[in-house]
């Protein structure tokens, strides 16, 4: 595994719909990694055998994720990004993408420390100043406090 003192910068592309990391070829060769084996990379163009490497991701906000299993790919993004993070960083910590008055903002902090419910939110606002009597907001005919406001217990 490559120290801090080795770093490599590159763009990397946030992929939930891939399952493991990637690294081009390019970002392995200028880490000089010695690859660890081989493994069957699965993309749009279909699947092709290719190395595999450890490496350790240094993300901007200071997250750490040690000991990846990436597998090697020719070209990601035209050749713009020299990695792809993919679910196998994802699903360690919380990932979110908000666009509050046009301005997009992602966010990823490890370890995953509060369980964010956006459905569970929104029905939270629609819901204010609602009585306990009225209709539900949330359109299911019933009465308030017997839907969306029912007392939960954990």
């Amino acid at each position: 595994m490559k120290s801090p003192s080795q770093l490599y910068e590159t763009n990397a592309l946030w992929d939930t719909g891939a399952s493991s990391s990637v690294i081009t070829k390019a970002t392995a060769e200028a880490l000089k990694l010695i690859p660890t084996g081989t493994a069957m990379l699965h993309h749009a163009g279909g699947q092709s055998q290719k190395n595999t490497y450890m490496v350790n991701y240094y993300l901007p906000n200071e997250v750490e994720v040690k000991g990846i299993l990436v597998i090697e790919c020719d070209k990601i993004h035209d050749g713009r990004c020299g990695a792809i993070i993919g679910m196998d960083i994802i699903t360690r910590g919380d990932f979110a993408i908000t666009n509050v008055n046009g301005n997009t903002c992602v966010s990823y902090r490890i370890p995953s420390i509060a369980m964010i419910d956006y459905v569970d939110e929104a029905r939270k606002v629609t819901a204010a100043g609602v009585g306990r009597n009225d209709p539900c907001p949330c359109g299911s005919g019933k009465k308030y406090k017997k839907c969306c406001g029912k007392a939960k217990v954990m």
